[in-house]
């Protein structure tokens, strides 16, 4: 039976495609002190669903993920345009993601670009499947806004990315492609699309190793999810003044 990292490898040779990501698995925090102050950390934590199975993509399994994560502004019209390197830090340990944002105190918002998902469930018929998401970047907008404050750091919660059921023609239906025996492509499209959702019902059902791992172990209600991020978080990054930061939200939620 091949495994997973034989037959990414394999897609990724084949396909003359490459899954790029601007996420760092570490965190360099901006040096500035006025920084820290000034600007504010967002953390939040997303996973991928689909057939009532929640997939993920961590350090050592690249089952599912997003092509690319970009931070975008929207200006006064309306207008999206992408907000410069240098203006944010973007990073991720595990299922937890986070944004150190320069300047919070504007209209952002992330722009998810594709997701892309490899089945690794007909491996013993010898072929295996490739499934791309577009998506729509408003989406994000309107379900995820970033809403920064200055000097503070912000949980934005859980989000299911979720495959769910389309129509023939929607331009955000999925595009798939099976490999066989011999690695001859065959394409086609797909009426399913994704919706970001706050059903979070697959992973109450889920494993323990599962439910550690998307941060749930201690409970799913927003409290407790804040708590589980906020000790990852300082476990995970030594960044002195949002990890000092991190400790006191820890004791405001507590005394709650």
């Amino acid at each position: 039976m091949m495994n997973k990292f034989l037959i990414l490898s394999i897609f990724l040779l084949f396909s003359g495609c490459t899954i790029k990501t601007k996420i760092t698995k570490g965190f360099q925090p901006f040096d500035s002190n006025e920084v820290q102050s000034k600007g504010s950390l967002i953390l939040f934590r997303l996973y991928y669903q689909d057939r009532n199975k929640p997939w993920f993509s961590d350090e050592n399994d690249v089952i599912a993920g997003f092509d690319e994560i970009r931070v975008m502004e929207l200006k006064d019209d309306g207008t999206p345009v992408a907000v410069p390197p240098e203006d944010y830090r973007l990073f991720r340990k595990q299922s937890l993601f986070g944004i150190e944002l320069k300047y919070p105190e504007r209209i952002y918002f992330l722009h998810f670009v594709n997701l892309s998902h490899i089945s690794s469930g007909f491996r013993s018929l010898g072929f295996f499947k490739f499934r791309k998401y577009p998506l729509d970047p408003s989406m994000s907008y309107s379900s995820i806004p970033i809403t920064g404050r200055s000097g503070e750091l912000i949980w934005l919660g859980l989000h299911n990315f979720k495959a769910m059921d389309s129509t023939e023609g929607d331009p955000l239906n999925a595009v798939e492609t099976k490999y066989y025996g011999l690695f001859i492509p065959v394409t086609s499209t797909v009426e399913k699309k994704i919706s970001i959702s706050n059903d979070h019902s697959v992973l109450k059902k889920s494993k323990p190793e599962i439910q550690k791992f998307m941060g749930i172990e201690n409970g799913i209600d927003s409290k407790n999810l804040e708590k589980t991020a906020l000790k990852q978080f300082i476990s995970s990054f030594d960044t002195n003044d949002w990890s000092q930061k991190a400790e006191i939200r820890i004791r405001e939620l507590d005394k709650e």
